[in-house]
């Protein structure tokens, strides 16, 4: 019993790995920049100077595996950034209102 419980495990955290890999992908690859949603959402008109300045600042003009990666290690730690409806909550906050 210990051996297919341990068996199990081990199966689990490449599986946990797959599912966050894939999760990241379908954000990632939305049709719309959340830059410009973030702006937008804002009510701040997405100029070409602005949507540049809001990627810098959520780190979207870095390569796609040190995003993938930043992102893995704030989901470990439940820290899952700033809502992009208010700038002024963190996700977190708002899961906990709801």
């Amino acid at each position: 019993m210990r051996k297919y419980i341990t068996r199990r495990i081990l199966l689990a955290v490449p599986m946990l790995f797959a599912i966050f890999f894939i999760a990241f992908v379908l954000i990632n690859f939305m049709p719309s920049d959340p830059a410009e949603v973030a702006l937008r959402v804002n009510e701040i008109i997405p100029t070409d100077e602005a949507v540049a300045s809001m990627r810098a600042q959520l780190g979207l003009d870095d390569p796609f595996l040190v995003r993938y990666f930043r992102w893995l290690a704030d989901c470990l730690r439940f820290d899952f950034g700033v809502s992009y409806t208010n700038t002024n909550r963190t996700v977190i906050s708002e899961i906990v209102r709801l």
